[in-house]
């Protein structure tokens, strides 16, 4: 057993969340839970807590259950007498000090003894999936006034709904458990009078938020234990550290700033302790399934509805106090035996209906393999509790994880449409493939439902065809398949027609031009209005160098006459495989652009993407008719990019193409499916439509196919450089879709200006003449959105983004090097010579660790933030004792910039930050004359920066509040 040096029996607990503020959980953190109900973090060696992870992950450990002791010398204490004898004993873990428990090295022994559990009523059990949880908020203020800004009656609303909030913790425990689990303020102590609002206690701590970790935690539970009188955790299942920010190791990023608000952060954290791990993604990374809490989904302070993925929904069910024990029926497995031929058919509903199934259908089915990592099938209802999950809406999922009695990571194999199917080869150890396939979904009844066939040994049914990129055929005149049309209410908004008049840019990216007819063709009466259909392909104008994005968002509107949308061509800008997915809804998508649940899905394929070739999107039997005069959304996901052309009014519902039959809008360009949402955009490829005539004479109808083209020299019959010419099809040229050239796109850097990170990234930009490839974008108030947190996890500026799936680089250093190495002309400031660059780069790092942390008491008083008078003294006397000194008699001794004769980034990273020291004039007063000389020399020698360094100069300069005149 885990003892502490007073002999209180402990078992340890997994599942504290560590991480950095978005990315929610790097490591799980073990700590040891004493009889009395405290616990205490454990101290160990890497590879103990390797193995305990492990240890965990295998389901040998329990959190919450297990105790641990350590292979070692002989153990003392009453539990001495059942070694047997000639063995050797365990070593008790020893408790060091007041605040951790520090394990002996050694080999982890993990003792599962069930008559040494102790009992719901003897502590709290963590690990219970039913039942009142009392949560208690902590607001903790630092020595220096740091604290969160929000009011306790504002954190008790956020994380139980006191006021009125919707989308809490409480709430969605509670909606996910079907009511059998309930977050709760309520507790069984009189500590009312010591609460600032229910369920929240404020605190003072007497040391600064920039200690150690440690450090910070004893002062916080020394001071909550003073102010309740009792030790902690007392009667409360479960104790929130709510702090401004952390700022040495980030261990508790996700209870700091606003973090506290997002209930999916919150049950994130909760699920640990309920023995839920990780959930990876398609890709294999740690928590990337985003069809459950546990990979990280959501980070919204309005959003939260969604629960968790068919493995995790398993292990809950089987569960001891379980949200679906009282209907057994509720979780179904299948052994295919290792022999082939066999096959598993049934219906599962999805977990978000399981309140609405009086017919008992299974939510998981679980597909044995004999192994102890097993599958689970689950179908992922976007409804009710799950309506705003992120990934796979409606659709079937294919979970791998360990075999759903305990804590393991779980990975998400396969997301599947109807019709759609997923291949596992070498099944069991055979040389056979097991492959699910979905053959029908209905969500328009309620419990919607999934059937399913699973077979075992039958040949391998191909996930999709390959795309073909012969050039499309002339299409037969017959009427098409019948569906019955897509009619939708009127557009939220009327779209104005625009003609379409921009310039080409300087270096067009356009597909080679079709050949003209040389006179227009007459078409050919048809019998009826609905007989034939005329097929119609649009390629849509590239009308500057073109971006990449990977969702794209935009309507088609029918203009006069019914129209069918049969498929769409996407452009590629590198050789890749993809899956590929298209969504349509009825009307305008405005306002529904990050609400999945409205949108179904008509197209679901992994493609053979290519450069010199577009990729067809066949709809086959989910075409899409669009009634005259109605408007259609469409949304084409492209998990590996596509190219797209930027909008030029940067707005929505801008009509980019008109042909009199259909207007094309200019929509939104995303970097996550429903989510992320980057540039105003078009869609950039091919649309195919087909055009129900409305003429009644005749028997036969021509195909015709009209062709967008972007023309170098303007028609003059024709006003639009961009414009619509029709074809007879048995006059056009094969379609020679494999001239597309591309060009680097503009990039993003996400500024704060006055930030002297910011500055010296904003520098490189302008002395290198960048503007044209690199976007400067104020990210004022944004770094907290979710679109940046999904770029930028650690919501930091400066932060590049850049193109495609290159994702992004933050701090501010790491990006400065970046845009050197990868530009003309930035050898000058960044030097190949290896010696010299070193240097560079250690002085850039010594800025970081060693100048950067003196500022913020002296510099952020411009800001209005609360600045110590005595940090701020601190600060500048480190600065000119030590600091200054280095600068001066080392990186400048012989030379006028760090370590050169030339200005470097490491001159742009130190100096800019050094203006702040400005906002205290009598601070620069007593800077050395060799440092301010140093300062203005780089000010000098980057003339085309001037206005971003007078806006830093002028700000702190000017700066005449609290704190300007503090003597140092």
């Amino acid at each position: 057993m885990l003892y502490s040096s007073s002999n209180r029996r402990g078992r340890v607990v997994s599942g504290r969340g560590r991480g950095n503020a978005q990315q929610t959980v790097t490591d799980e953190e073990f700590v040891c839970e004493l009889e009395d109900g405290s616990d205490l973090p454990i101290d160990a060696t890497s590879e103990q807590l390797t193995e305990l992870r492990e240890l965990l992950n295998n389901g040998i450990l329990i959190s919450g259950e297990s105790s641990v002791d350590v292979e070692g010398v002989p153990a003392v204490g009453d539990d001495a007498n059942e070694q047997e004898a000639g063995k050797q004993t365990p070593t008790r873990p020893s408790r060091v000090g007041r605040g951790r428990v520090r394990l002996p090295a050694g080999r982890i022994v993990v003792n599962n003894n069930p008559r040494k559990r102790r009992s719901h009523n003897e502590t709290r059990r963590l690990s219970y999936y039913e039942g009142k949880k009392p949560v208690l908020v902590v607001k903790v203020i630092d020595v220096d006034g740091r604290a969160v800004s929000d009011t306790a009656d504002t954190i008790s609303d956020k994380v139980f709904g006191t006021n009125g909030d919707t989308a809490n913790m409480a709430t969605q425990f509670e909606s996910c458990s079907f009511k059998k689990l309930q977050i709760t303020a309520k507790h069984s102590s009189k500590i009312e009078k010591q609460l600032s609002a229910p369920g929240v206690l404020e605190v003072d701590i007497p040391i600064s938020l920039y200690n150690t970790q440690s450090d910070i935690r004893d002062a916080i539970r020394t001071a909550v234990e003073e102010k309740l009188e009792f030790q902690l955790p007392g009667p409360f299942h479960h104790v929130m550290y709510v702090i401004e920010n952390c700022y040495q190791g980030c261990g508790w990023a996700v209870y700091r700033g606003i973090n506290y608000k997002y209930p999916a952060v919150q049950l994130h954290e909760i699920g640990h302790n309920l023995n839920l791990a990780h959930s990876g993604g398609l890709n294999g990374e740690t928590y990337t399934d985003h069809t459950c809490l546990m990979g990280n989904p959501l980070f919204s302070d309005t959003q939260g509805s969604m629960c968790f993925n068919a493995a995790k929904n398993y292990q809950i069910a089987v569960a001891e106090h379980s949200w679906y024990t009282d209907e057994p029926e509720h979780i179904t497995s299948w052994d295919s035996g290792d022999k082939g031929g066999t096959s598993w058919s049934g219906r599962l509903i999805g977990v978000a209906e399981y309140d609405t199934n009086p017919n008992k259908l299974p939510i998981v089915l679980k597909l044995e393999t004999g192994t102890d990592r097993d599958y689970f099938v689950g179908f992922n209802r976007a409804i009710g509790p799950n309506k705003d999950n992120k990934q796979a809406d409606d659709e079937v999922t294919v979970i791998e994880a360990g075999n759903g009695f305990n804590y393991a990571q779980s990975f998400l194999r396969a997301t599947l449409g109807q019709g759609d199917t997923s291949s596992h080869s070498k099944w069991r150890g055979t040389k056979l493939d097991l492959v699910v396939k979905v053959t029908e979904i209905n969500t328009s009844v309620t419990p919607g439902y999934a059937d399913i066939t699973i077979t075992f040994g039958a040949p391998l049914v191909p996930t999709t065809p390959q795309p073909s990129h012969a050039p499309t055929p002339p299409l037969p005149t017959q009427k098409p398949t019948t569906r019955a049309p897509v009619t939708s209410p009127p557009s939220m908004r009327p779209t104005t027609p625009r003609p379409i008049t921009s310039s080409p840019s300087k270096r067009p990216t356009t597909f080679a031009p079709t050949r003209r007819p040389t006179s227009a063709p007459s078409p050919a009466p048809v019998r009826s209005s609905n007989s034939a259909s005329s097929i119609i392909e649009y390629l849509l104008p590239n009308r500057k160098s073109p971006g990449t994005t990977k969702g794209i968002m935009f309507t088609i509107k029918a203009k006069n006459k019914d129209v069918t949308i049969t498929g769409f061509d996407i452009a590629s800008k590198r050789d890749v495989k993809s899956n590929v997915k298209v969504y349509t809804r009825t009307g305008d998508y405005e306002g529904n652009e990050k609400n999945a649940s409205g949108w179904k899905k008509v197209f679901s394929s992994t493609q053979n993407l290519t450069t010199k070739n577009l990729s067809k999107l066949d709809m086959d039997a989910k075409q899409v008719t669009i009634s005259a005069g109605e408007t259609q959304s469409f949304y084409i996901y492209c998990k590996k990019g596509m190219l797209f052309a930027r909008g030029d009014y940067k707005k929505l519902g801008n009509v980019f193409a008109d042909d009199g039959v259909i207007e094309v809008s200019e929509g939104r360009a995303s970097k996550r499916p429903f989510n992320n949402y980057k540039d105003y955009g078009q869609m950039m490829g091919v649309i195919r439509i087909g055009m129900h005539n409305t003429q009644s004479d005749g028997e036969n109808s021509n195909n015709y196919n009209v062709i967008w083209e972007q023309q170098n020299e303007p028609d003059p019959k024709i006003s639009a450089t961009n414009h619509l010419t029709t074809h007879n099809s048995a006059e056009l040229p094969d379609l020679p879709h494999n001239t597309i050239h591309t060009t680097n796109t503009t990039m993003k850097l996400h500024v704060m200006p006055p930030s002297a990170n910011s500055h010296g990234c904003i520098a490189i930009v302008k002395h290198l003449k960048l503007d044209d490839k690199v976007e400067i974008v104020n990210a004022y108030g944004k770094t907290r959105t979710p679109e940046f947190l999904a770029m930028n996890p650690c919501h930091t500026a400066p932060t590049l983004e850049l193109d495609g799936d290159a994702g992004a680089i933050w701090e501010s250093s790491a990006i400065m090097r970046y845009l050197c190495l990868n530009n003309e002309g930035g050898e000058e400031l960044y030097p190949s010579d290896p010696v010299l660059r070193a240097k560079i780069d250690m002085v850039m790092d010594w800025r970081q660790t060693s100048v950067y942390p003196c500022l913020p008491d002296i510099a952020y008083v411009i800001f209005g933030m609360s600045c110590s008078d005595e940090g701020a003294k601190k600060g500048f006397a480190k600065l000119i004792d030590e600091h200054f000194k280095i600068l001066t008699d080392v990186y400048l001794k012989d030379t006028q910039f760090c370590y050169s004769d030339k200005p470097t980034i490491a001159d742009l990273a130190v100096a800019p930050a050094l203006t702040f020291i400005k906002a205290r004039a009598k601070f620069w007063e007593k800077v050395p004359e060799a440092v301010k000389e140093y300062h203005a020399r780089v000010l000098e020698a980057f003339p085309g920066t001037a206005e971003n360094f007078k806006m830093l100069d002028d700000m702190c300069v000017g700066y005449d509040g609290e704190g300007a005149d503090l003597e140092p």
